[in-house]
C-alpha cells in the first residue's frame, strides 16, 4: 500500500526535482500537504456547489417554503452576477496583500456562513420574507465566491511548480465532477416522500458545512509571500474601490 501511495505521489509531484528540490523517492512534505489541501478544498467546495445549486435545490427549497415565483426566478441571476461583477474591483484590492491565502479563507468561511444562513432561513421563515432573506444571503455568497475565484489561482501559482499545476487542477476537476454526479444521482433517486422543506434545508446545511471544512483544509497550505502593488497603483486601487 505504501509503495502504491509513493508511486501516486511520484506521478503527481515527482518529475520536477529541479523546481521543487525533490527526488523521485523523497518529495518535500510541504508540497504534499499543499497538493492535498488544494485538491481536498476544491473537492469540498464543488460538492457544496452541487448540494446548494440555485437551479435545483435552492429553487425546490424556496418552493417548499412558499416563496413567490418572482423571487425564485432571481436566484440564478444573483448567483451568477454577484460572483462576476465585483471581480474587476476585488482583483485590484487583493493585489495589495502579500499573502492571498487569508483572503481565500475569508471568502470560503463567508460562503459557508451564508449557505448555513440560507438553510436556517428555510427552516425558520416562510413566504416572501424567506425568499428575500435567501436572495440577500445568496448575494453575499456570490461576492465571497469571487474572492476565492481570484485568489485560488494566485495561491496555486505560488505553491505549486509550474510543471504540475495542470495535474493538480485536472485531478481536482476530475474528483469534483465525480462528486457532482454522485450528488445529482442522489437527487434523482431521492424518495418523493422525503422531498420536503426539512430535507432540502438539510442538503443546503450540508453544503454550508462543506465550505467550513474546506477552509480548515486550505488553512494548512504553506504560502510564500507575493508581490504587492506600488504606492501609485495602490492609490488607483483605492479610488476604484470608492466607486463601489
Amino acid at each position: 500500500m505504501r509503495h502504491r501511495a509513493s508511486k501516486g505521489w511520484n506521478w503527481l509531484l515527482g518529475d520536477f526535482s529541479e523546481d521543487a528540490k525533490s527526488t523521485e523517492n523523497e518529495i518535500d512534505p510541504s508540497l504534499k500537504r499543499n497538493a492535498l489541501s488544494i485538491v481536498g478544498s476544491s473537492l469540498l467546495t464543488k460538492t457544496g456547489d452541487a448540494l446548494a445549486n440555485p437551479k435545483t435545490v435552492l429553487t425546490w427549497m424556496l418552493g417548499a417554503v412558499g416563496a413567490p415565483e418572482a423571487v425564485i426566478g432571481m436566484l440564478v441571476p444573483i448567483r451568477e452576477s454577484g460572483s462576476m461583477l465585483p471581480q474587476v474591483y476585488l482583483a485590484q484590492w487583493i493585489r495589495l496583500h502579500r499573502y492571498r491565502k487569508g483572503v481565500w479563507l475569508v471568502g470560503c468561511l463567508t460562503q459557508g456562513a451564508a449557505i448555513l444562513g440560507i438553510a436556517a432561513t428555510g427552516i425558520l421563515l416562510q413566504g416572501v420574507w424567506a425568499g428575500i432573506l435567501v436572495l440577500f444571503l445568496l448575494g453575499l455568497f456570490s461576492v465571497a465566491r469571487s474572492l476565492c475565484s481570484i485568489t485560488s489561482k494566485d495561491v496555486l501559482g505560488k505553491t505549486m511548480p509550474k510543471k504540475i499545476r495542470g495535474r493538480i487542477t485536472g485531478l481536482s476537476a476530475s474528483l469534483s465532477n465525480f462528486m457532482v454526479m454522485a450528488v445529482g444521482l442522489l437527487l434523482i433517486l431521492m424518495p418523493q416522500t422525503q422531498s420536503g422543506q426539512i430535507y432540502f434545508c438539510g442538503l443546503v446545511g450540508l453544503a454550508g458545512c462543506c465550505w467550513l471544512i474546506a477552509a480548515a483544509i486550505y488553512k494548512r497550505i504553506e504560502e510564500p509571500a507575493g508581490e504587492v502593488e506600488e504606492d501609485g497603483e495602490r492609490a488607483g486601487v483605492v479610488s476604484r474601490l470608492k466607486t463601489l
